[in-house]
């Protein structure tokens, strides 16, 4: 089935990379079929080039999968196309889990209802750059 648009759904933007992440996306896209808001795109990591193969995110592969309209790849999120894209876009919220990147203020500004962080770490104990392998090494 596909991510189809609907009449006076908000539009939600996800962004993610790593496969632990997937099960955002998929519950994302399977509750939009509800009609209340709808996945108008996706943003992942770009592309790795692997050998000779050129290796896409989990994530990238996932939505591509369950036919979201759009996966954008931005070298980075800062990058001034990529935001021009996104505001084209007009996203009413940003749902993020573990994207990798910080995310600029032009970014934050965008969504008119903000951009929501998942994190499967126990916040505010465990921040920094690997706050899930601090959450495991101390057996939380």
């Amino acid at each position: 089935h596909g991510v189809t648009q609907m009449a006076g759904a908000k539009r939600v933007v996800f962004l993610g990379s790593p496969s632990c992440v997937e099960v955002v996306l998929q519950r994302l896209v399977e509750t939009s079929s509800h009609g209340d808001f709808e996945v108008c795109a996706v943003v992942s990591r770009p592309p790795k080039r692997v050998k000779k193969a050129v290796s896409k995110t989990a994530v990238h592969e996932l939505a591509e999968k369950l036919g979201v309209s759009q996966v954008l790849t931005p070298p980075s999120a800062k990058d001034k196309d990529f935001l021009d894209q996104l505001e084209a876009l007009k996203p009413d919220v940003c749902v993020t889990a573990a994207y990798g990147e910080y995310l600029p203020k032009r970014f934050l500004q965008t969504p008119r209802l903000g951009t929501v962080n998942l994190h499967p770490s126990l916040l505010p104990r465990w921040r920094g750059a690997s706050p899930v392998q601090r959450c495991l090494q101390a057996g939380d």
